[in-house]
């Protein structure tokens, strides 16, 4: 997927990785956050399934809006600075 917000948005931190990639980095952060409770007795962590689109496919999400004099942004927090970055082509929302 492109967007033209990465790498600045922080929506999306593993974009520059293949999907295959993504999804294998996904599992291992699940299995690293698991690790410390195995009291709990979860069962192994399965292969993360691919998704069936990987554009277009958020209908709901919550966004920040900044409204600065004539300048409006609406998007995501920038995790450096925690100003709104102005995000109006996200690729993961529907139309």
């Amino acid at each position: 997927m492109h967007c033209v917000h990465h790498p600045t948005c922080p929506g999306c931190p593993l974009l520059d990785l293949p999907y295959a990639d993504q999804l294998v980095a996904k599992r291992d952060r699940l299995v690293q956050a698991v690790a410390p409770y195995p009291h709990l007795g979860l069962p192994p962590v399965p292969t993360v399934r691919a998704a069936p689109r990987t554009e277009g496919y958020r209908t709901r999400l919550k966004l920040p809006v900044d409204v600065r004099g004539r300048r409006v942004a609406i998007g995501l927090y920038d995790g450096a600075t925690h100003a709104v970055l102005d995000t109006p082509t996200c690729p993961v929302l529907t139309p």
